[in-house]
């Protein structure tokens, strides 16, 4: 007899698309509270235990569901699930399906792109998934999606880079959860057994969240996300392509195929330390790419022209930070000004035995706003978080890879973090690192905004006193009320 289906944990395209994307931030959560919004059968939903559990029922009446309220562009994906004892279960379009009757379930996963699926893989389970919760999970990048239960891969789907074979990577998509009749696909349902209850528990995401532009109707949501990830990550995504992308096509092309990169190599002494081949050139105020009789006068206006460009993004980035900050929408820019501009270009050479050598040892930036054009397919970047290295995927896209230097901190009084990071060596292909420095000029000084300092100098119980009258205010407003108070 057939069963209900219970879509347990799915990825969905976006049905609406009106606004135009520019920023993702790196984000972990687990809350159902924060983060997700019962969409339909809302009296069969219930979301308990401070956020951490979600219940859906169906009945005759109807079933229940909801989706994110955030959409994402790859990153990995968690949900432990407690199956309906009995009964069948499936989900949409990067896909976990549950399949069955009443004495087993089949695993059943696919992937749908542009409204395509038939890339069905199924799998028979080696424990009894009613019996307790099991965790469920996907990771989704531009390489491959991997399938995991409790931790163990079970299916791996890669990018094969080819038109025949379609891909999800430019479209944002939303996590689905909904317990609903699916008779018309796989038989009658047993309604004596109703209500049929599905639990969820210790939903969580390390994700690239897809939100608005910085001028768009999105922009008070983009700032705060962009305040979030230079508080807790210091790095970030710029999705917003360039009006004349083919700017960082011909660079990463032309930096491969000049004489000067060809000149680079592992036997050079910085591979002593790094397995690293550089060069610098300066863009602002001097200029020094007349220095490099190899680059054609072809890529010099080319590199003129992307460099205008990214100087553009970096000020407004520098506004948008101050901005958030709560000062003058120019603070940055001026605290800077005149800016040095300057790019490292750099190739990490195939390695053999990459183990024991670092492509760029662990550090932190000195400037200000770094902005990274990165390899299309090798990886090797990767940034210190929460104790762990976490990995950069390269992008095939030309997206623009932001992060916060030392500068930045230290004017922000670390409200903005620095963060450390690293390069491996490759093991298979070279990496091409193009990296944009928006730092302050060489004669900027630097210092903490004193709005921004802490207050100091006073007695616990004059905070105390203080703090119990505005203890669900905001902060920062607090602290900066109190540095007045006891100056």
């Amino acid at each position: 007899m057939g069963e209900p289906r219970l879509s347990q944990f799915s990825f969905n395209w976006l049905i609406k698309w009106d606004w135009n994307p520019e920023l993702r931030a790196f984000r972990l959560v687990a809350d159902f509270y924060s983060d997700f919004t019962i969409t339909w059968g809302g009296g069969h939903a219930t979301i308990y235990n401070r956020g951490e559990d979600l219940q859906l029922m169906m009945d005759r009446a109807s079933g229940s569901g909801g989706e994110s309220k955030t959409a994402f562009l790859f990153g990995r994906f968690d949900v432990q699930i407690k199956l309906i004892p009995g009964n069948s279960a499936g989900t949409d379009e990067i896909d976990f399906e549950f399949l069955g009757s009443n004495s087993s379930y089949v695993l059943h996963t696919n992937i749908y792109t542009g409204g395509n699926g038939g890339r069905e893989q199924q799998f028979h389970f080696w424990f009894d998934p009613t019996a307790d919760f099991h965790t469920y999970s996907i990771l989704w990048n531009p390489q491959q999606i991997i399938w995991y239960v409790d931790g163990m891969p079970i299916r791996v789907f890669k990018n094969a880079n080819v038109s025949e074979v379609a891909y999800p990577e430019n479209q944002p998509m939303k996590i689905h959860a909904s317990l609903w009749d699916g008779s018309n696909w796989i038989g009658p349902i047993d309604w004596s057994k109703a209500p049929f209850i599905a639990h969820y528990h210790g939903y969580s995401y390390t994700a690239c969240v897809w939100t608005g532009t910085l001028d768009g109707e999105k922009r008070r949501e983009t700032m705060s996300l962009l305040h979030e990830a230079c508080a807790k990550w210091g790095f970030f995504w710029r999705v917003k392509k360039f009006a004349n992308a083919h700017y960082e096509d011909f660079l990463k092309q032309k930096f491969y195929n000049s004489e000067l990169a060809k000149g680079l190599g592992p036997q050079t002494k910085a591979a002593e330390v790094d397995w690293e081949c550089t060069y610098y050139l300066q863009h602002q105020p001097v200029c020094n790419i007349n220095d490099f009789p190899d680059i054609t006068a072809e890529f010099r206006q080319t590199m003129d022209e992307y460099i205008k460009q990214l100087v553009k993004v970096a000020e407004k980035l520098a506004e948008s930070l101050s901005e958030n900050l709560g000062l003058e929408i120019d603070y940055l820019k001026r605290t800077f000004s005149p800016p040095f501009v300057g790019t490292k270009v750099a190739i990490y050479p195939q390695c053999p035995e990459p183990e024991y050598v670092t492509g760029f040892r662990a550090h932190t930036d000195a400037g200000g706003i770094i902005l990274l054009l990165q390899d299309d397919t090798v990886p090797g970047l990767e940034f210190f978080k929460d104790g762990e290295w976490v990995p950069i995927s390269p992008t095939k896209d030309n997206r623009i890879f932001v992060n916060i230097g030392d500068q930045i901190e230290v004017v922000s009084n670390g409200t903005y973090k620095s963060i450390l990071h690293r390069v491996t060596a490759p093991k298979e292909g070279n990496r091409l690192s193009i990296a944009t420095f928006y730092n302050p000029g060489n004669g900027a000084v630097i210092s903490p905004v004193p709005k921004l300092l802490y207050p100091s100098g006073y007695r616990f119980q004059e905070y105390l006193e203080y703090y119990f009258g505005t203890k669900f205010s905001d902060k920062v407003a607090r602290f900066q009320t109190l540095r007045e108070v006891f100056k």
